[in-house]
């Protein structure tokens, strides 16, 4: 008042004015800092510091520190529903965003592998199909197909979700979970089902749900499988995939291990390995994203030999199927020079079902219909032979 300050009062009363005065009020404005979440898990065995859900103020950075326990290897480490491989340190930089951050181990004794052959004494992690649902549906995550042939079997089950909108899954320790599908946003929801066996050694399979509303997800194409000479340089070829691709991802699932030239482009190379014995095989798995962020994945396989042909899967004629029939599968017509070491049916799309053994030549199920993006279930077959090399092959089943 008269350009002195009387305090932060509400009221000021001038009494017996008897001169010319001045009053003026100044506004102090608070406004409250823009946050972002990013939220950080962490499966069997991992470190992740931190860990949790993680305020962020917009435009700041964020460190994670990335580790393993005793008897542990990280395996890879996904960032909002993309593998950025093994790292031990990752960074958001200028947050403007909310964010995913997840790490996946693997036992340092495990050789359980979710693409691998089917007579293996150790785990072997089944996710289910990628799946296509609208939001607020419920939706089964199947870990039933998981076995243990030959092994002592399996121990436990374990769900996590490593991507997408966070969802609440009805029971993670259970072969089978559902959860409700979030309402209002497209986009890929991950996840990764660890088996463990009764002697401890596991095995990691993931799946991706997509959330659509007015479009459907991209299709991976991870090209055909290759057979090449020992030292060939190999491409990689996910050119095939279709849809409005933003992103891909390349990652070595098994096998000797190779430096892939750049994962993140369509054709990438790498240099195969010399080979101990006749032959080796190897399994890559090919990752598409959209803008819309919805995303599935494709497989491939490398066989490096000297010698022999590699094996052939047929996988059967594309069927029909009423609702509640028993259906067969048929891979009886795959052929091996050196012999059939093993078969391993995988369903990667579809409805989920239950087959009655994964390891089968012909296993069979319960066909099912409700799928609200259409009835029909794809199955992949793949044949390993008495060498270690491995194809694959498709199969349709149409669920009236």
């Amino acid at each position: 008042m008269d350009g002195a300050s009387v305090g932060a009062v509400t009221s000021y009363t001038f009494s017996n004015v008897t001169a010319t005065h001045t009053i003026t009020h100044t506004i102090a404005a608070t406004f409250a800092a823009t946050t972002y979440t990013i939220t950080a898990t962490k499966g069997t065995g991992a470190s992740l510091s931190p860990s949790g859900k993680i305020t962020v103020k917009s435009g700041a950075s964020k460190s994670f520190s990335i580790g393993s326990a005793s008897g542990y290897l990280v395996s890879e480490v996904i960032v909002d529903g993309v593998s950025v491989g093994a790292v031990t340190r990752y960074t958001f930089s200028n947050v403007t965003a909310n964010h995913t951050i997840s790490v996946i181990c693997t036992t340092q004794k495990s050789t359980g592998a979710a693409t691998g052959a089917a007579l293996s004494s150790t785990a072997v992690a089944d996710a289910g199909p990628a799946q296509t649902v609208a939001g607020g549906s419920t939706v089964t995550l199947n870990g039933l197909n998981s076995t243990d042939a030959g092994g002592p079997g399996i121990a436990s089950y374990s769900w996590v979700q490593t991507g997408g909108t966070p969802v609440v899954l009805s029971n993670p320790h259970a072969s089978n979970t559902n959860f409700s599908a979030p309402s209002g946003k497209e986009g890929a929801l991950n996840f990764n089902l660890t088996v463990t066996d009764n002697n401890g050694l596991n095995s990691t399979s993931n799946c991706i749900v997509n959330v659509v509303s007015n479009t459907m997800p991209p299709v991976a194409n991870a090209g055909p499988d290759q057979t090449v000479g020992e030292w060939t340089i190999v491409t990689l070829d996910g050119s095939q995939s279709s849809g409005d691709i933003s992103s891909y991802y390349w990652k070595q699932i098994d096998g000797p291990p190779v430096a892939i030239s750049d994962p993140t482009l369509a054709q990438p190379t790498f240099v195969a390995p010399q080979t101990v014995g006749v032959a080796a095989s190897m399994s890559f798995m090919l990752t598409v994203t959209d803008s819309s962020g919805l995303a599935t994945t494709d497989i491939c396989f490398v066989n490096v030999t000297w010698a022999d042909l590699p094996p052939q899967a047929i996988a059967g004629f594309d069927l029909n199927a009423n609702a509640g029939s028993i259906v067969m599968l048929d891979g009886s017509k795959s052929r091996a020079l050196s012999g059939v070491a093993g078969y391993r049916w995988q369903q990667i799309e579809g409805a989920p079902v239950t087959l009655s053994s994964p390891v089968a030549e012909s296993p069979a199920f319960i066909a099912h219909s409700g799928a609200e993006y259409g009835n029909t279930l794809t199955f992949r077959l793949i044949l390993t032979d008495t060498t270690g090399m491995r194809s694959r092959a498709n199969g349709t089943v149409v669920v009236k």
